[in-house]
């Protein structure tokens, strides 16, 4: 039976007088991949913020729980062993070179001045390889495009080694090629290695593919949390982002979202 990595009990978090949240309860379970959907200012982020335990400049309130304990009282560097975060916003400054952004990820195994071992070395080439970035190894990683930048931030969090990888909108940059790779492998991840994936995704037919379960922001609010293709229907689509769809279900290809671009039923601003 899986056990719950996370517990939110009447969670919600204010931005001053803003609420970015409110009222959330939601429990994660090992070795699922999690697909946060909902349209811009659903609160996605702020979720995510959440579950890395980094809410600084908010106030949160309600109980956020991480492997049974509140997650305010971890220390840095013991969450650093167990959460790895793919950012939205992509900061890359100096003039580090793809490698060493990478190896980076190792940073909370590797002792005050010690240098990092071979396994290290083997982790950050492994990782590099799977994002299809070997060959930028040594280019400086702010030289890179947008998308390429994001695939390194990957490869970082991969190099964590952690039981569960945040993303927050970690394939917007990314063409389809790459975005569906990406998301490939993070299933692969799930499903052989028992690791927990939360990724906030606009993306639907990238969520309805690839995740196992959806929860659906709207407004700061759970508007549905359960399995992806009991989430996805034509009636939701339609409540949450405002457009017509029809909703179709693969046991091969998962569920895919048909958007009626030119359809006159189409729903306005």
């Amino acid at each position: 039976m899986a056990s719950t990595i996370y517990s939110l009990r009447n969670t919600g978090v204010s931005y001053g007088k803003k609420r970015a949240l409110v009222d959330v309860n939601l429990t994660f379970e090992q070795g699922r991949f999690y697909g946060i959907i909902g349209p811009n200012g659903s609160g996605k982020t702020t979720l995510i913020n959440v579950l890395m335990g980094c809410n600084q400049q908010a106030t949160v309130d309600g109980d956020v729980q991480f492997n049974g304990k509140s997650i305010a009282s971890y220390k840095k560097n013991i969450l650093a062993r167990q959460l790895a975060i793919v950012p939205q916003e992509i900061t890359l400054g100096f003039e580090f070179t793809v490698y060493e952004v990478v190896l980076m990820g190792r940073n909370p195994y590797i002792p005050r001045f010690a240098s990092p071992t071979a396994d290290d070395h083997r982790i950050v080439e492994q990782n590099l390889k799977l994002l299809d970035l070997w060959q930028y190894r040594n280019q400086p990683a702010s030289h890179l495009s947008g998308g390429e930048k994001q695939r390194v931030l990957i490869a970082r969090a991969l190099t964590q080694k952690t039981a569960v990888l945040l993303l927050d909108e970690a394939t917007s940059s990314l063409d389809i090629h790459h975005a569906i790779s990406v998301m490939a492998l993070l299933q692969q991840i799930v499903q052989r290695h028992g690791i927990t994936v939360i990724a906030s995704i606009h993306d639907l037919n990238l969520a309805g593919a690839f995740c196992t379960d959806l929860i659906a922001l709207k407004s700061g609010q759970v508007h549905a949390a359960g399995a992806a293709s009991s989430i996805l229907t034509d009636d939701f689509v339609s409540l949450i982002f405002n457009v017509n769809a029809q909703v179709r279900s693969n046991n091969n290809q998962g569920v895919q979202v048909h958007f009626k671009y030119h359809d006159n039923t189409i729903l306005r601003l």
